[in-house]
C-alpha cells in the first residue's frame, strides 16, 4: 500500500480539477494534475485566478498593435461518482473577468493615436462531464488508497454557455455571445515503475463555436472555425506534498469571419507552462504556474500568472 502522505498527494492533486480552464486569452488547455484517477463520492471547490497579458483575445480581437491584460477570477465546484463502473466527474465553473486594453489607431498618414479602455464582468460558465475509459476504476477512498495508478484514458465534454456579460457596443467582453463545446480524450501515463511519481499527462482537445449574430461593434455574423489543441505536461511528486510539472500545448485554428469573410487570424502557436504544487494539508492544496507562447507562426504573443487553491469538502 502506498504511504498515506502520498495517497493524501495524489487525492488533492488530481483534484485540482478540469472544471478550470485556462483563460481563453493564451490558452485553451486543462492544465497538469488534472487528470489523475480519485476517490468517488469525492465533492471538491477550487478558486483561481489568473492574471494574462497578450497581444490578442482568442475569438475577439485580432492580432495588431495591442495589449490585453486579462484578470480572470474563478469558482468552480466538481463532484466525482461511479457511472458504469468507472470514475465519472461533472463540474461546473463561473469567472468574474476584468479586461484592459492599450492599442495604437493608424489612419493614413496622421500621427498614431493610442487607444485605451477596459470592461468587466461575468465570463461564460462552462459545464463538464468526464468519464473513465481505460484504467479508471470507480473505488471508494479506501479501495482508491491500495490501487497503483496505471495507464489511465478518458473522455470529457464540455459546454460553455452564452450567459456571460457581452455588450455590442464594446470590442472586449467578458462573455462570447455564442455556445462553445470541447470534446477531449486525457490520459495518464506513469513513467517510474511501482514508484508511481513521475507521470505524463496528454489531453488532445478539439473546440467547436456556435455563431455570435450580434458582433462586437459591426453587428454582423461572427463565425469562428474550431480550435485543436494538443498539450503534454510531465510532473513529479516529491516526499507526500510538493509536486512539480513541465508541459507545452500547441494550438491551432479557431480562425474568425465576419458575415462570412475571413479574418485571416488563426492560430498558429506553441505555449510552454511550469507549474508547482503544495498540500497545504487534508482539505487544501495550493498550486502556482507561469506560461507564456513561445513560438508562432502568427503574431502572438502572451505570458500569464495562475493561482489555484482547492478545497476537499
Amino acid at each position: 500500500m502506498r504511504h498515506p502522505r502520498f495517497a493524501s498527494l495524489m487525492l488533492l492533486a488530481g483534484a485540482l480539477a478540469l472544471v478550470l480552464a485556462p483563460s481563453p486569452a493564451l490558452a485553451q488547455g486543462t492544465g497538469a494534475n488534472v487528470n489523475f484517477l480519485t476517490p468517488t463520492d469525492l465533492h471538491t471547490l477550487t478558486l483561481s485566478h489568473l492574471e494574462a497579458e497578450s497581444n490578442f483575445r482568442f475569438g475577439q480581437t485580432e492580432f495588431s498593435e495591442v495589449r490585453i491584460g486579462t484578470s480572470t477570477s474563478t469558482l468552480g465546484w466538481a463532484w466525482r461518482f461511479a457511472l458504469f463502473d468507472r470514475l465519472s466527474v461533472v463540474g461546473v465553473g463561473v469567472g468574474r473577468i476584468e479586461l484592459d486594453a492599450r492599442g495604437v489607431l493608424r489612419v493614413a498618414n496622421d500621427d498614431p493615436v493610442l487607444l485605451e479602455g477596459g470592461n468587466q464582468g461575468f465570463g461564460d460558465p462552462r459545464a463538464s462531464l468526464r468519464v473513465g475509459l481505460i484504467g479508471t476504476p470507480a473505488l471508494p477512498q479506501d479501495a482508491w488508497r491500495a490501487h497503483k495508478q496505471g495507464f489511465q484514458l478518458s473522455a470529457e465534454l464540455g459546454l460553455r454557455a452564452p450567459f456571460g456579460d457581452y455588450d455590442e457596443r464594446r470590442a472586449l467582453n467578458p462573455g462570447y455571445n455564442r455556445w462553445a463545446m470541447d470534446l477531449s480524450a486525457p490520459l495518464v501515463i506513469p513513467l517510474d515503475g511501482a514508484r508511481r511519481t513521475t507521470f505524463v499527462e496528454i489531453s488532445p482537445v478539439v473546440t467547436f463555436f456556435s455563431d455570435n449574430d450580434d458582433a462586437a461593434i459591426t453587428g454582423g455574423r461572427l463565425g469562428q472555425d474550431p480550435l485543436y489543441v494538443a498539450e503534454a505536461y510531465i510532473s513529479h511528486h516529491l516526499g507526500g506534498r510538493w509536486w512539480f510539472a513541465l508541459g507545452t500545448q500547441y494550438q491551432y485554428g479557431g480562425e474568425t469571419s465576419l458575415d462570412g469573410e475571413s479574418r485571416d487570424n488563426a492560430l498558429d502557436q506553441w505555449f510552454g507552462e511550469v507549474d508547482v504544487g503544495v498540500v497545504i494539508n487534508r482539505h487544501l492544496s495550493l498550486g502556482l504556474g507561469y506560461g507564456e507562447i513561445f513560438s508562432a507562426a502568427n503574431a502572438a504573443e502572451g505570458e500569464a500568472w495562475r493561482i489555484r487553491l482547492t478545497i476537499l469538502l
